[in-house]
């Protein structure tokens, strides 16, 4: 059926196109369509669909050993944060997350894992890309 009066070609051979997608760059504020290869589209699929905000706040993170560090949130979206620290975390570490932290108060602490860090060159300081661990499973 031809609803809308539009006729489409077909696909020629085996050939699948090229998956595409529209990528900014943070540091320059430049947007781009790029060709990706799949394993970069399920990446994406899977952890790219959650907007990040820049937000620096305080935060508390707790091993499950019990150890607590107390710092800044770099950014934050639905699926997870970003912090820099001087602390070494392995990734695939499991830990508690406070964010925001307020000392005197009552804080909501969520599951989270450590998934990415990068050290900061000509500093003993890492970026630490932190995933929230879902509550269904």
């Amino acid at each position: 059926m031809n609803f809308w009066g539009i006729t489409f070609p077909r696909a020629v051979g085996s050939e699948t196109p090229p998956t595409s997608a529209l990528l900014q760059c943070r540091k320059r504020q430049t947007t781009a369509l790029l060709n990706i290869s799949l394993v970069e589209a399920d990446v994406l699929e899977t952890a790219g669909k959650h907007r990040r905000v820049s937000l620096q706040v305080p935060m508390r993170i707790q091993k499950y050993c019990g150890e607590v560090q107390i710092t800044k949130c770099e950014d934050i979206s639905k699926g997870g944060l970003c912090f820099i620290s001087t602390k070494h975390y392995y990734t695939g570490v499991g830990i508690l997350v406070a964010c925001p932290y307020n000392a005197s108060g009552q804080n909501i602490e969520v599951e989270a894992q450590i998934v990415r860090l990068k050290e900061i060159e000509d500093t003993n300081r890492k970026i630490y890309g932190v995933r929230f661990v879902s509550a269904e499973k």
